[in-house]
């Protein structure tokens, strides 16, 4: 056989591999988006148990595919806020140090970045806790994959999360922040009954300050992501200048410390805050001054209030 008549052979070879591969590839990227899916359905609707088993067996079927192990993650995460058992806390962070390790689809990028903001927050305000109630290995074991997270780069996001600055970057009318205000408002009670999804950032669910990233994504704002990220970013002001669509924040406990719970202030008077919205336990909700819970257990472990709307 000449070279010639080998070289007509071997192209058409190597153009039907080329098709092979690019439809084995398309076929790979549709099946783990349909997994991603079927598992977001079943976490959706609290099916947590048969969400786990389908997680296990996909990631037997394919050790590669980071979307398993990114929900073994969120499911052993809202496993932990139940419980408060350390060891579910262990498992959230293992499993998304794995997922994080692995190459990861466009799509669940966000998702994933989200997540380890989430479980770093979470880690760090409860790590005093945790030393108290788990044993030392447990202990060790968070301590160390929450700096291995803490100091991991940032998954690059097709859009920036964080603001450039404090405020709105364009200057606008007394009549314009009034709008704004207004629009942060109305947009917030919207969502009252809305049920709380650990880390939800959408209508199907959201954690306190993804209620008030996506509320205030409508009045064209941009938060940052956490509720701790909140509180640094924006411009703190003393409860007697608040106005409704600020931030107030809330620490983990009475004796103070981090930041974990944000809520958007729907009203004030000459005391201050009187009404506020956010998304708790009960789904978002809306909590005034008289109201027994807001004396008992929020006003003892408000931190500060902070603005985005540069008055």
């Amino acid at each position: 056989m000449t070279y010639s008549a080998s070289r007509n052979i071997i192209k058409p070879l190597f153009t039907a591999g080329i098709i092979a591969l690019t439809a084995f590839l398309i076929t790979s990227a549709c099946g783990t988006a349909n997994l991603y899916q079927k598992l977001d359905k079943k976490y959706e609707k609290a099916q947590y148990e048969k969400a786990l088993k389908k997680a296990n067996r996909s990631i037997q079927k394919n050790p590669a595919d980071p979307t398993p192990l990114y929900f073994k993650s969120l499911l052993h995460t809202h496993f932990y806020s139940q419980s408060n058992n350390p060891e579910h806390l262990e498992q959230a962070l293992t499993y998304l140090d794995r997922a994080r390790r692995k190459k990861i689809p466009q799509y669940l990028k966000e998702d994933i970045q989200r997540l380890t903001d989430q479980l770093v927050e979470t880690a760090n305000n409860d790590i005093s806790e945790i030393e108290d109630k788990a044993g030392p290995l447990t202990s060790q074991k968070i301590h160390e994959l929450r700096q291995q997270l803490e100091q991991a780069p940032r998954i690059k996001l097709a859009t920036a999360e964080i603001p450039q600055s404090n405020t709105t970057t364009k200057k606008v009318t007394p009549k314009e922040l009034a709008g704004m205000r207004k629009t942060i408002v109305e947009e917030a009670q919207k969502h009252i009954g809305t049920s709380y999804r650990y880390g939800g950032t959408t209508t199907r669910g959201f954690d306190c300050s993804g209620f008030t990233g996506y509320v205030f994504a409508e009045a064209g704002i941009n938060l940052p992501r956490t509720a701790a990220q909140q509180a640094v970013s924006g411009r703190k002001i003393r409860e007697k200048k608040a106005q409704p669509g600020d931030l107030v924040f809330f620490t983990k406990n009475k004796s103070g410390g981090n930041v974990n719970h944000v809520a958007i202030i729907l009203d004030t008077d000459s005391q201050g805050i009187k009404k506020v919205i956010h998304s708790t336990s009960r789904g978002v909700i809306i909590d005034e001054r008289t109201d027994g819970s807001w004396k008992s257990y929020w006003l003892p472990r408000k931190k500060h209030i902070a603005s985005y709307i540069a008055d």
